[in-house]
Formats: C-alpha cells, structure tokens, sequence
C-alpha cells in the first residue's frame, strides 16, 4: 500500500508486521481534522511469482553457488520489499475525526508534531537493551512540514515506550473494522 499524498501538516504512517499478519495505519491531520486510513494485508497475488525481477532476487538470495555469494551481500532488501508490494492486496477503511470533539487525540497530535519534541528518541535510548524475541514489528514514520522522523520497534509496551505506543494504538481507537 503506498501512502496516500492528503494535503496535511501532519503525517504518521504506522506499519506492523508480526505473526503472519501485517497491517497499516495512516493519520493525516490538516487543521482541526483528521483523516484516518486503516489497512489489513489480505493476500499477495500469485503474478509475483512470475516477476522476473522477484525471482532473479529471489535465485540469488538461495544459491549455494560460491560465486554468488558476493552478488548476495549487495541485495537491497528494499527493492524486493518494494517487489512485493506491488502484488500486495489490502481491505482498507478510512474515518474523519473532528479533533475538536477528540482533544486528547488532538494534544497527542500535536505534541507528535512538535519538532522540539524529542520523546520518541528518548524512548529507544532508554529501551535499547530491550531484547524481543517473538514478537509485533512496527515501523513508525513521522512527516510535519519541516522534519521526517522513522522508527524501528519491537512490541512496545505502554511501559517500555509509552509514548510511541500512545502514536500506535490512538488511532485504532476510531477503526471501524
């Protein structure tokens, strides 16, 4: 699923993975509204498979030939990701929220949208002994007008990152499916 390009100040996108299941959270935040994306993977179509850019990676990525292994060290996993993707198929639902109706989904909003606001980074430096062996991935990206932030999580916890989980679960608050 790309992102949608909404007219916004505000962005996060909020990708988890874990557990055979994937989903994908967008807020989009313009003003005093909100437009919230929700995003469940379903199935990855089967074309992939005859992707001759997937299975060229893919061969690569599986050969015991000895002369490959080199060819292997430089694959960017990126660009199969991105592969992928393109095959992928999601049920996707979406809800306006009035944030004034919503203010303590607004002041969180807006203290994700301060860029003096250092939290998040705070959080990872206190948890980065934290060691997750089976466990939710989730990949949080922040846009405002003037800095882009991502980060790379393991099962957060309102404990271990209190903050970053407040961005995750919020939103769901509004999902509708």
């Amino acid at each position: 699923m790309q992102a949608q390009d909404y007219e916004s100040d505000l962005s996060i996108r909020i990708h988890s993975f874990g557990h055979g299941k994937e989903f994908i959270t967008e807020v989009f935040r313009k003003a005093k509204r909100v437009k919230i994306i929700f995003a469940k993977k379903d199935s990855v179509g089967k074309a992939l498979g005859k992707d001759e850019r997937f299975l060229k990676l893919l061969s690569t990525l599986n050969s015991k030939d000895s002369s490959v292994i080199a060819e292997r060290k430089g694959i960017d996993f990126k660009t199969l990701a991105k592969i992928v993707q393109e095959y992928t198929y999601y049920s996707k639902d979406s809800v306006w929220v009035n944030l004034r109706k919503h203010r303590a989904f607004d002041e969180l909003l807006s203290k994700v949208a301060d860029p003096a606001d250092d939290m998040p980074e705070k959080e990872l430096e206190l948890a980065k002994n934290r060691h997750i062996l089976d466990g939710t991935g989730y990949s949080v990206h922040i846009r405002t007008v003037n800095k882009e932030r991502t980060y790379q999580l393991s099962s957060p916890t309102p404990v271990s990152h209190p903050f970053i989980y407040q961005i995750i679960h919020e939103p769901l608050k509004f999902k509708k499916f």
